[in-house]
């Protein structure tokens, strides 16, 4: 083998060496997979915060908190009487122009229709809701923005308003048609969602605003300790404010990557200027380069498998780079 060919086979092995090495090199993210369990000794060495960070209460615990709000809470409605007004006014006009309907039932459908006006007619998923129980309460917000609750078992929606009407009135006359009726029925309780979910917020905000803060340095647990619900909770919010630092952080990762080559390629170079000064002999073998820069890399690439998938079981491996 000529020493050129010689030479671009021990270069290609490096360059080879190099890439698996700097790829198998500790990674920023690898400190984001703890494995631990309430209960359970914590197997790492000591967690130390590495920046400040908020801890937010444990997710199941601020799910059962807020949906208890949610279902006590009492939404915010207003209550538009200028609607009543001008509907009954103009159900007032219309019926007044038809023959088909006796004078006694115009007033008591418009005597009716002003009731449930009164009462407070909803649109019909909202009449849903009352009837399913769901909704026995509601602030009724008036012009002034002051709210009072009341509550809804005398409120009826469109349809049930105009369902009572027909059922009512049709008996024994055929011959009248009421469907008209259904074009004076609007909701004039309508729900304020701006208002609604400014305070529902607002009543929100102890459950899902964070319980503590984690301020850099500070000690999270010890190795041995056994893992509270509270650390437990500490560990996964650093674990996922990590994970959320390195999404972020893209062009850091580059130029991490770029130091890492940078560095594998640096100590390369150092270790063949060595064995072409100082062990030429072994340099100029071919299956002593070959075992030398195998065995270097097999056992590196080694180590970073037992890191990621067994990092109990490091003390077994003999760390000696």
């Amino acid at each position: 083998m000529t020493n050129k060919r010689h030479n671009y086979l021990i270069i290609l092995m490096f360059v080879v060496a190099t890439t698996l090495i700097s790829l198998a090199l500790p990674r920023q993210d690898g400190i984001a997979s703890w494995q631990c369990e309430v209960g359970k000794p914590w197997p790492y060495d000591m967690l130390i915060a590495p920046f400040d960070f908020p801890v937010e209460p444990d997710e199941n615990e601020k799910t059962r908190k807020s949906d208890s709000i949610e279902a006590s809470f009492i939404k915010f409605y207003r209550l538009e009487e200028s609607i009543a007004s001008q509907q009954i006014s103009a159900l007032s006009k219309d019926m007044g122009a038809r023959k088909d309907i006796p004078a006694a039932t115009k007033k008591r459908i418009l005597h009716d229709v002003t009731k449930a006006y009164k009462q407070g007619i909803v649109d019909n998923a909202t009449g849903e809701a009352i009837n399913n129980g769901t909704l026995t309460k509601m602030r009724i917000l008036d012009d002034k923005s002051v709210a009072s609750i009341v509550k809804t078992d005398s409120m009826r929606s469109v349809r049930q308003v105009y369902t009572f009407i027909d059922s009512t009135y049709r008996k024994g006359t055929a011959n009248m048609d009421l469907a008209f009726i259904s074009n004076y029925l609007e909701p004039n309780v309508e729900l304020d969602k701006t208002t609604t979910d400014t305070y529902l917020n607002d009543a929100l905000k102890p459950v899902t605003d964070p319980i503590m803060y984690i301020q850099t340095g500070e000690a999270i647990i010890f190795k041995g300790n056994i893992v509270t619900p509270r650390q437990y909770n500490i560990i996964k919010t650093l674990e996922s404010q990590i994970i959320k630092k390195d999404q972020e952080s893209t062009q850091d990762d580059i130029m991490i990557i770029v130091g890492k080559i940078l560095i594998v390629t640096i100590i390369m170079l150092i270790y063949c200027v060595f064995l072409i000064s100082m062990r030429y002999r072994v340099y100029n073998n071919m299956r002593s380069m070959v075992f030398l820069i195998s065995f270097m890399t097999l056992f590196i690439i080694s180590v970073f498998f037992v890191v990621k998938f067994r990092p109990n079981y490091m003390s077994l491996v003999p760390f000696a780079l």
